[in-house]
C-alpha cells in the first residue's frame, strides 16, 4: 500500500529534512551533535534530512529545542520551502 502524497513537486518531509540540515549547518552543528542535543541516533537526523523519515510531533520537538528553535518555526519554513516549490 503506497503512502498519500500531497500535491507538489517536494513533499512536506523532504522540505523538513532541508530545514532541519540548513539550520544544523547554520548552527555549526555535526548531525552527531544534534542527535546528542536531541536524545536522537545520529542516523534518524540523517534520515529526516534525506527525507526518508517522517518524524512525530514529538521527534519535532526534540529537534527544535536541539536547534534552540520553535517548533513552530520549522514547520512553518517547511510550508514556506512547499509553497516556493509549487511556484518553481
Amino acid at each position: 500500500m503506497s503512502r498519500k502524497q500531497i500535491d507538489a513537486p517536494l513533499q512536506p518531509n523532504e522540505a523538513f529534512g532541508e530545514v532541519v540540515r540548513s539550520l544544523r549547518k547554520e548552527k555549526g552543528l555535526s548531525q552527531e551533535e544534534l542527535g546528542f542535543r536531541c536524545d536522537l541516533d545520529r542516523t534518524y537526523i540523517s534520515g529526516i534530512e534525506c527525507g526518508k523519515r517522517n518524524p512525530t510531533i514529538q521527534s519535532i520537538w526534540f529537534i527544535a529545542e536541539g536547534l534552540d528553535e520553535p517548533p513552530g518555526i520549522l514547520i512553518a519554513k517547511t510550508n514556506e520551502r512547499v509553497e516556493d516549490a509549487k511556484e518553481e
